[in-house]
């Protein structure tokens, strides 16, 4: 098997600038970094946790 030759840009087109395809992909990835925010108001949970332990001292 034959190393495949490097990827070469794609022909530049009357009046359009070669635009490199790998700049496209990159954005895509930190979309998925936003959903994590939403893990801190899981904490509020524990909240509930609190009127049990008044039970204790009866």
């Amino acid at each position: 098997m034959q190393p495949a030759p490097p990827p070469q840009p794609a022909p530049a087109q009357p009046g359009m600038p070669p635009q490199p395809a790998p700049a496209a992909p990159m954005p895509a990835p930190p979309m998925p970094a936003a959903p994590a925010p939403a893990a801190p108001p899981m904490p509020a949970a524990p909240a509930p946790a609190a009127p049990v332990a008044p039970a204790a001292p009866a």
